[in-house]
């Protein structure tokens, strides 16, 4: 049944690219094709061994834009297959993300996105931000963004498709020409076949409001609040935060954008032991310097992230991107990421030790060449390495090392 849910939820991206008004003025489609060879040690990060193997992928994305005067749509899909030379078996997964706006009124706008991803790799951290970067991305270029349903122990390891659903949806009104008003709704799904795995789902509802100071800045406020519950004799977790933001422009080069705030999560009684509250303080910021030639960008994460075990995990991130064109075809880019999924703070002694914190640092570079508008090629560099040390969630302490060179074909033009 899970899959025909998330099969009607595909023929609704169809249905609403239909929808769109057929006075649109824009109308834009093309498809990226990309192939990689690699070699690569500990793929998912939980083999002892640190030899290479080889492995190849075969992706596709098609992608149709549509635009009108007053509303726009995007759906954008891929579908991945990646072979190993030996030792493990073929991995594919596929998904879609459903994208649209709509300019109400001269003061109020929606929107709403709707993203389906469905993979079959073992080692769930790819797509289901356990921790925020991941070895082998969907593509080494330009990467699907991930969804963030929440921490399922149970998955990390496990064979079996996985197959996750992020629906949400908004309305912006504006007050007067500094201020203005927001509202905005979410639900995401996870849904296992392996049943060892337990499904999750979590519905939330935020309300925001943001003031005009300058040209160049704007100052906001928010409430969020959020239910999540994993399917079993599980805790159920209700979540409400409230934050500060700020967003600062400095000429058309760096910008700024910044929030904090206090969460209080509180979980229900289960197997695991009574249930909780506790209070935190979250916050991010994100810092940006980009020109036509380079970027750099610097961001910083501290949120809370309710545990199928019970108690709360705190998830702090660390993250640097700098990008350099080298010359007229050819870019250099390097990423770094550290991140952290802390001890759950919970008082189950029993949940202690799958409960321990695990730290992953991950480093990427790539040099990206255009042979025309439309070819690309690229090599790419990576490490990463998972530090748990439980030792019983199924990490390795050995490193993920890969290097190899790809080709992208974009078929579309994207204005």
């Amino acid at each position: 049944m899970r899959f025909k849910r998330v099969g009607g939820m595909a023929l609704l991206c169809g249905a609403a690219m239909l929808a769109v008004p057929a006075y649109a003025q824009s109308n834009q489609a093309g498809v990226d094709v990309s192939t990689t060879a690699e070699m690569t040690s500990n793929p998912y990060l939980n083999s002892s061994s640190g030899r290479m193997i080889g492995a190849g992928s075969v992706e596709i994305r098609p992608w149709l834009k549509r635009e009108s005067a007053t509303d726009s749509l995007t759906l954008e899909g891929f579908a991945r297959l990646r072979a190993f030379t030996e030792q493990y078996k073929l991995e594919d997964s596929y998904g879609g993300t459903l994208r649209a706006t709509s300019r109400l009124s001269q003061t109020t706008s929606a929107y709403g996105t709707l993203g389906i991803i469905s993979s079959s790799a073992r080692t769930l951290l790819n797509n289901f931000g356990r921790l925020p970067v991941v070895t082998a991305p969907l593509n080494p270029v330009d990467p699907i963004p991930t969804l963030p349903p929440g921490e399922n122990l149970n998955l990390i390891g496990l064979a079996g498709r996985s197959t996750s659903l992020d629906l949400q949806s908004g309305i912006d009104h504006g007050l007067d020409p500094r201020s203005s008003v927001g509202a905005r709704v979410g639900y995401q799904k996870v849904m296992n076949q392996n049943p060892r795995a337990a499904d999750f789902d979590r519905a939330s509802f935020g309300l925001s409001y943001s003031y005009l100071l300058s040209d160049r800045t704007t100052i906001g406020l928010g409430a969020n609040a959020s239910r999540a519950r994993f399917d079993g004799d599980y805790p159920d977790s209700t979540t409400v935060d409230v934050y500060g933001s700020l967003n600062y422009r400095a000429a058309q080069y760096f910008t700024l954008s910044a929030s904090a705030g206090v969460a209080v999560t509180s979980t229900t009684a289960s197997r695991f032991g009574p249930g909780d509250s506790k209070l935190y303080g979250v916050g991010s910021a994100d810092a940006c310097y980009r020109r036509t030639d380079q970027s750099m960008c610097l961001s910083v994460s501290r949120a809370q992230q309710p545990s199928m075990l019970g108690g709360v995990r705190t998830q702090t991130s660390v993250a640097a991107s700098l990008g350099q064109r080298l010359g007229a075809r050819v870019r250099m880019d390097m990423s770094g990421t550290y991140a952290r999924s802390g001890a759950v703070d919970s008082s189950v002694p029993a949940a202690a030790p799958l409960a321990a914190a695990i730290d992953q640092l991950s480093l990427r570079a790539t040099i990206t060449r255009s042979f025309t508008d439309r070819i690309d090629g690229y090599l790419f560099s990576s490490v990463s390495r998972i530090y748990d040390d439980s030792n019983i969630n199924g990490f390795s302490r050995k490193p993920s090392i890969a290097f190899g060179a790809g080709l992208r074909v974009r078929l579309g033009t994207r204005q």
